[in-house]
């Protein structure tokens, strides 16, 4: 049976090269409120599941490929590592220091986006806030998100890498750092954190996010050779590295497929950054004002995209291809990282696609991968709670009680936030502006001052715990006036009409 793997898996790798891109059409989605990406590295499709893949990486071809849809076409946007990621969670391109891995200091990108796609007009890796997150999407629905990093050395860390010895996280590989609309707002300091949060996160549904994203340290996700024989030989470093990916599968996996989240409505998908030494592209990738060739090396040598790397996606949803007579479901269609950002936000029935994943040629994953679909399934937005009814949501708004306490020049805002339709209250923010001639500068998780602003467009802080008890604490007030607005949003995603108060701050 191994070798006849080895043989089908090594033909289809060189047949669907050739094979066309195919377009669909909208498909009926199915009812997923749990999504868990792990995202590992640098692996062509022919490496990972050809022949070599097949030795090297047994437990992702021989026990996962079987248990879902290998889709034999995924590309990476770019080259090297940061841009894959950020266009898997923003739908932002390339851009020439992105490519280069964003490293020290993160030159900031002008606050200028790029009509009709919202693109980042100029060169950098610190995205202003104007520039948001598949996480900022899912906050403002009253969903949950959460990366973990292994190796990370503190949540939300902005160091380059850990310097504690036998470490070896990449800031690199953790996209959600380079976009302050998270930053600012505490949402990555909540929700960007270790792989040791993981398992207990994982015990049940109200603990698990609704998009797990997970990033192995550079050991684990097969990018480098951490165990393998030296002097380095680059195919035996490459053979060593995906052992270790393998190996890294093998123990977390099984730990996500047994959560109740994923029995009860998940969708795992296992992908790779991008594919080394293969720059060709899909789904009319376009280059963004920054950079004319997305897929090109830092070096210079052009490319359109990041080449074919494969992704294995598993769920209830999806029949395993192990019931299929060759024992592979294989998909042909063209996807690429932008499709993924654009099919977990129509999952959770988001409505506005950002950057490149909003493009017609970009297409989401539909019946060809989803082909478990309930006749009765919910739309995406009831699809969270579990409702198979046709009864339309209840649209009365969630209701808060706050409390506002002030020492000197620290805030404390704390309270509780319930939904008379008996939705859950999952998100609860917060917004703190200091009143200046009329406008209103918003402030940061950290208290710092934003440019002032209308007193209509708040800046949301994600508050610390759900509907039953939340809290935010801001420290260093300055001298004036200032008002606070409380957001209550429930999985339905209907948000309570902001309740406010207000206080001044005479002296230090």
């Amino acid at each position: 049976m191994l070798r006849r793997r080895l043989i089908l898996t090594f033909a289809l790798t060189v047949a669907i090269a050739a094979a066309p891109a195919t377009a669909l059409a909208a498909d009926p989605l199915p009812p997923v409120g749990h999504v868990f990406v792990i995202v590992l590295e640098n692996k062509t499709f022919a490496d990972t599941f050809g022949p070599t893949g097949q030795v090297d990486a047994p437990y992702l071809n021989n026990t996962l490929v079987p248990m879902g849809e290998l889709l034999t076409r995924y590309y990476g946007t770019g080259h090297n590592s940061a841009d894959n990621y950020m266009a898997m969670v923003a739908g932002q391109p390339p851009t020439p220091e992105s490519k280069k891995d964003c490293p020290d200091p993160l030159k900031p990108v002008a606050d200028v986006a790029v009509p009709p796609y919202g693109i980042a007009q100029s060169d950098g890796c610190d995205y202003p806030a104007r520039f948001r997150t598949i996480g900022d999407q899912l906050t403002d629905r009253g969903l949950t998100w959460k990366g973990y990093n292994t190796g990370i050395p503190s949540p939300c860390s902005l160091l380059n890498n850990n310097p504690a010895p036998n470490t070896h996280y990449a800031r690199k590989h953790n996209p959600w750092v380079f976009f302050r609309s998270l930053r600012e707002s505490g949402q990555c300091a909540q929700n960007d954190v270790g792989m040791d949060q993981l398992t207990s996160d994982l015990m049940s549904v109200d603990t698990t996010a609704n998009l797990t994203y997970i990033v192995p340290d550079e050991c684990e996700d097969a990018h480098t050779n951490c165990t393998g024989p030296l002097p380095s030989n680059p195919v035996i470093d490459d053979q060593y590295a995906l052992q270790q990916g393998d190996a890294f599968l093998s123990l977390w996996v099984p730990r996500i497929l047994n959560s109740p989240a994923f029995k009860k409505d998940g969708l795992l998908i296992v992908t790779f950054d991008e594919s080394v030494g293969d720059s060709t592209a899909c789904c009319g990738e376009q280059p963004g004002p920054a950079d004319p060739a997305p897929g090109g090396y830092a070096d210079g040598i052009p490319g359109p995209g990041g080449g074919i790397t494969g992704t294995v996606m598993i769920s209830p949803f999806i029949s395993p291809g192990s019931e299929s007579p060759t024992g592979f479901h294989l998909n042909t269609t063209d996807y690429n990282h932008y499709s993924l950002l654009r099919s977990v936000e129509d999952l959770f029935g988001i409505n506005e696609h950002l950057g490149y994943a909003a493009p017609d040629s970009v297409v989401p994953f539909g019946s060809d991968v989803f082909d478990r679909v309930p006749r009765s399934g919910a739309p995406p937005s009831q699809a969270v709670l579990g409702q198979r009814s046709a009864v339309p949501p209840c649209s009365d708004a969630p209701r808060s009680v706050l409390t506002v306490t002030r020492r000197r020049a620290r805030l404390r805002v704390n309270g509780s936030s319930t939904s008379i339709c008996g939705t859950a209250v999952r998100v609860v923010q917060v917004a703190v502006a200091r009143r200046v001639h009329g406008r209103c500068s918003w402030l940061s998780a950290a208290g710092s001052p934003r440019k002032a602003t209308s007193c209509e467009a708040p800046f949301w802080l994600l508050a610390r715990g759900g509907g039953n008890g939340w809290r935010i604490a801001l420290p260093h007030l300055a001298r004036g006036r200032y008002a606070v607005r409380v957001r209550a949003i429930d999985v339905t995603g209907t948000h309570e009409i902001t309740r406010g108060r207000s206080f001044a701050v005479r002296r230090r």
